[in-house]
């Protein structure tokens, strides 16, 4: 309690300071505080402790806080708690100035800390033991503002590189180093900075040390690789290798870190763009393939059909090649329009809409019905595809990556002004010692949402650092009270608890945190009970901004974007904008009930289910059905019909050819594309639906792949992303093979 005293006895009346005590095992070398921001974010050796004297007085004993105004200035104070004594008590009276010194006497010196008696122990509760008696014990040493920088992390890790050739074994321990530098940085824990350039560099030396069957070095190595970028799933694989190649028997931490790869993937922002940008861009190809798949694969056993009806607005004699040329022109409107592709499927199940069956009338109406959400996946994903060059990615690269926080500070200072914008500016100003703009900036954003539990959580660490201790713990609490489920703000109110001496409330908030996430707590207790190189910071954990508000300033449209989606529209359809797509897409449906009125009147011809020949009732005579051609007709369903047995045989050998032809296209279209085949076998709806799910993944796992990476650094885990496509990728189309060859029985 030593320290308590010193630290009330260095609050004057007129200057709002406070300082930290220092531990008695403490280094010497770290007996004079480093130099800390000023008001005006510059280094002021007159000022150490960075305090401000904004007119606030406080009274840090401890207990319940009452708010009051002094001269127009906001000012916090605590009242006395039974657990912590109030220094008043011990602090002696000062003598009555005279009644005749008026101004010309000086204030009276404040007393000495030798001359005070020590305050007694608390009595609340017994101090805490084991790991929250580390973390209490490293708390009253590290509220010291972080002068780090990541040329510090870097020049660590050149220390290493260049043991790495005399000494592998100093360069081992040279790791843990380099880790306490990065997490002195401000990084190390769940959500904070991290240093991917160094963790591909680490991921790639696991890789060699495990072709070299060297078991325990690769798995140190990936042990700091995963510490370094938990973001990355190539460091979760590289660990995952290690772990099999010391002990291949043992699944589960194998398995472990191949989960950890997998929530890599889907918890870091860019592998959540990358993946939203793969199925935006998976959906909108799929819809566009979809008509043309079923526009080519329905049509296709039908155009003799066209052919043959356009022949009756002809004359006889110019039947034949003339109606074929006819129905072609009929069909190439559009491309000589150059309407686009899109125009040009749905002009096509117009044009053949009279010759297809029930369930393939309503497969080429849902089609082109489909196409009116083209534009909005075009929309949706033209955010995503421009969202390496827009100021969120600034933003993530910012708070998480250490080695780019400095290149994309401009961009995060040019961003739009609003609460996650200034948030993360805050949090950067705050790792880079310029308290005072932290301070602005995280004020500035809590005006604009009071909600943002995050940005008080940095707003008390802020606090923190400028020794405004009580403002720290309101902003803790405050944290705490609007997300009850807030380990990190649980556990900064226990660490500022621990260093005010409040060691009843300390472990009431650590059980709290330990209550709501037993992980992430363990993992902030162990970072701030740490051995880090001094002078550091690292009491106070950082919240960083969440991925839901960056992820939804990412989906906001920006001039770029609006730009990408006019190019990819222009391509699918550069003759109707996207905002009259709606329209042509309502005025081709009103086109499909007009055609199928048009072939209750006048029927069109439809295939002979035995030789595949038009069969028309205007040709073949009233005596025919509608179902088969004159000729198969009185050759096989008349009985007693007179038909010459060459013709009969004729007949036979043109059915033969036809369902060797329909058997052989069926079969290459299975094997070329999923369902296709059953679409144009005769089977519409399981067609569609394999062709839909085959067509869906085979883009999703291409954009995954072929798309530009996210990430930008280290090797990159593509089966990871290729894992579920390429499954559903390979049953729909053994499913679909299987199909059409069952459809020919």
């Amino acid at each position: 309690m030593v320290g308590c005293a010193g630290m009330l006895a260095a609050l004057p009346a007129a200057a709002q300071e406070f300082s930290v005590p220092r531990m008695e095992d403490e280094d010497p070398s770290a007996d004079e505080p480093p130099p800390r921001g000023n008001k005006r974010g510059r280094l002021d050796e007159d000022d150490p402790h960075g305090a401000q004297d904004d007119g606030t007085t406080a009274d840090l004993t401890g207990g319940n806080k009452r708010v009051r105004k002094d001269g127009g200035a906001p000012a916090v104070e605590l009242t006395p708690d039974a657990s912590v004594p109030s220094a008043d008590a011990s602090r002696p009276a000062p003598p009555p100035a005279p009644a005749d010194a008026g101004a010309a006497l000086p204030p009276p010196p404040p007393p000495r800390v030798d001359s005070l008696p020590p305050p007694p122990p608390p009595v609340d509760m017994p101090p805490p033991t084991g790991a929250a008696a580390g973390v209490l014990r490293h708390a009253r040493q590290s509220v010291v503002l972080t002068p780090a920088t990541y040329e510090d992390l870097l020049a660590e890790w050149e220390k290493r590189r260049a043991l790495l050739k005399d000494s592998p074994a100093a360069a081992q321990k040279q790791l843990l180093n380099v880790l306490s530098a990065l997490r002195a940085l401000g990084g190390g824990a769940p959500g904070g900075a991290q240093a991917p350039d160094i963790a591909t560099a680490l991921v790639m030396e696991a890789h060699e040390l495990a072709d070299k069957l060297e078991a325990d070095r690769a798995l140190a190595v990936a042990d700091v690789a995963v510490a370094m970028a938990p973001s990355l799933p190539a460091t979760h694989l590289a660990l995952a290798r290690a772990r099999y190649l010391k002990a291949p028997g043992d699944t589960g931490p194998v398995a472990a870190a191949l989960w950890g790869a997998l929530q890599a993937e889907t918890t870091d922002l860019r592998f959540t763009i990358r993946w939203l940008l793969a199925a935006a861009v998976a959906l909108v190809g799929t819809l566009f393939m979809m008509l043309l798949g079923l526009a080519a694969t329905l049509g296709l056993r039908r155009l003799n059909l066209l052919a043959h009806d356009a022949g009756h607005i002809l004359p006889v004699h110019m039947r034949g090649g003339a109606s074929t040329v006819l129905a072609a022109t009929l069909l190439c409107i559009p491309l000589v329009l150059r309407a686009g592709p899109v125009a040009a499927g749905i002009w096509f199940l117009l044009v053949m809409w009279r010759y297809f069956e029930g369930a393939e009338r309503a497969l080429a109406a849902l089609a082109i019905l489909c196409t009116a959400a083209l534009p909005l996946g075009i929309n949706a994903a033209a955010p995503l595809v421009v969202f390496p060059t827009t100021h969120v990615a600034a933003l993530y690269l910012g708070q998480s990556d250490a080695g780019q926080a400095r290149a994309v500070r401009p961009r995060v200072d040019e961003a739009p002004v609003d609460a996650v914008s200034l948030g993360v500016s805050g949090l950067m100003h705050k790792r880079a010692g310029d308290l005072a703009a932290a301070r602005s900036a995280l004020e500035h954003a809590l005006r604009l949402e009071p909600k943002a539990g995050w940005t008080h959580v940095n707003l008390g660490c802020v606090y923190a650092s400028m020794g405004e201790m009580d403002r720290a713990q309101m902003e803790f609490e405050r944290a705490a009270e609007l997300n009850p489920a807030d380990a990190l703000a649980l556990h900064n109110a226990a660490t500022l608890h621990a260093l005010m001496g409040r060691t009843g409330a300390a472990r009431e908030a650590w059980e709290a945190a330990e209550r709501v996430n037993h992980q992430a707590a363990q993992a902030y207790r162990d970072r701030a009970a740490g051995s880090f190189p001094k002078p550091h910071n690292v009491a106070f954990v950082d919240a960083p901004a969440p991925a839901v508000a960056l992820l939804a300033a990412a989906l906001q449209p920006t001039p770029a974007s609006d730009a990408v989606a006019a190019e990819a529209w222009a391509f699918l359809s550069p003759q109707v904008t996207r905002a009259l797509w709606p329209g042509v897409v309502l005025l081709a449906l009103l086109l499909l009930a007009l055609a199928q009125l048009l072939s209750t009147r006048w029927p069109p011809a439809t295939a002979c289910r035995r030789c595949g020949s038009p069969a028309c009732r205007s040709c073949d005579g009233k005596d025919v059905d509608r179902f088969h051609c004159a000729q198969c007709y009185n050759a096989f369903m008349v009985r007693g019909a007179r038909v010459e047995a060459a013709l009969k045989i004729r007949k036979d050998v043109q059915i033969r050819r036809h369902r060797n032809r329909r058997q052989f296209l069926t079969r290459l279209l299975s094997a070329l594309w999923g369902g296709a085949g059953l679409l144009f076998a005769g089977f519409p709806v399981r067609g569609a639906v394999l062709g839909f799910l085959f067509t869906l993944a085979a883009l999703i796992g291409g954009a995954s792949v072929f798309l530009p990476d996210a990430v930008g650094v280290g090797p990159d885990a593509s089966w990871v992303r290729m894992a579920v496509p390429a499954l559903v990728l390979i049953l729909t189309w053994l499913v679909g093979l299987l199909l059409s060859f069952r459809s020919e029985t």
